[in-house]
């Protein structure tokens, strides 16, 4: 099994003389990567070799499907073949950027960083005859994780003498229910309205050189104690949520050392 993908990006970066210590770079990523190593869902298989009468797809079940009265495996147990194949594509583009300055303040420095991600596309063809799913704003469905359209983080922090104090703020764009979870809208699926907004987070950090082989460090991370968004069975992951993407323990203490010998 043989993958295959084009990529190509492009970049620039600006240091103005005009502003000693401003740093600003951009960079456009667009990635295709064809002949994915998948497996097909079997549903997948089902629903268009029986009801679209797709024969490359009835191939993949046992004597495939007799046209006549559509029955699959006639004749033989109802067994398939779904083995990995390569037959999926994945497309992804988007624009990352970064800004940094750095300034003297008082007997110290401040440094202020900025790293933005705008995702113009993010999507996969499963096989040559479905059609195309956009996960960029989405999750759940078929797209899974939740992948905001636009997310950052920024931080400022303070150098002074040993003492170094930062703030960092982590923005995760809202998100929409992948259309693809219940394609045909009913009342009776009241986790139509699990849509999840954008969402903020908070950390503290200070460290302190004690000396130059001893650093401590204390911290609070998500400050602000901001819940997890709650859905309902629009999601598979565990306590009702995506932990890999929110936070799932609220406020949270952290405290380090770092020794160099």
């Amino acid at each position: 099994f043989e993958e295959t993908a084009d990529t190509w990006t492009v970049g620039a970066v600006w240091q103005p003389e005009q502003v000693p210590g401003l740093n600003v770079q951009v960079d456009y990523y667009n990635i295709t990567i064809d002949d994915v190593i998948t497996q097909l869902a079997f549903q997948t298989v089902l629903d268009e070799c029986h009801l679209q009468g797709i024969s490359s797809q009835c191939d993949i079940v046992a004597q495939g499907r007799n046209p006549a009265n559509g029955i699959l495996g006639q004749g033989a147990p109802f067994l398939s073949s779904l083995g990995v194949i390569n037959a999926a594509q994945l497309k992804a583009s988007g624009i990352d950027g970064r800004i940094g300055y750095s300034f003297d303040m008082g007997e110290g420095s401040v440094s202020i960083n900025y790293y933005g991600t705008y995702t113009l596309e993010n999507s996969l063809l499963p096989s040559p005859t479905t059609a195309l799913i956009e996960c960029a704003g989405y999750f759940s469905g078929q797209c899974g994780e939740p992948l905001p359209e636009y997310k950052h983080t920024a931080q400022i922090g303070y150098l002074w003498g040993p003492l170094t104090t930062s703030v960092r703020w982590r923005l995760i764009g809202g998100v929409d229910l992948d259309p693809s979870t219940f394609p045909t809208p009913s009342s009776s699926f009241s986790d139509l309205s699990d849509d999840i907004g954008m969402y903020n987070y908070l950390d503290v950090t200070m460290q302190y050189a004690v000396n130059e082989n001893l650093d401590l460090t204390v911290g609070v991370q998500n400050i602000t104690g901001k819940d997890a968004p709650l859905l309902g069975s629009t999601v598979n992951e565990q306590a009702n949520t995506w932990p890999a993407t929110y936070e799932t323990l609220g406020r949270q203490l952290f405290v380090g050392a770092s020794v160099r010998f």
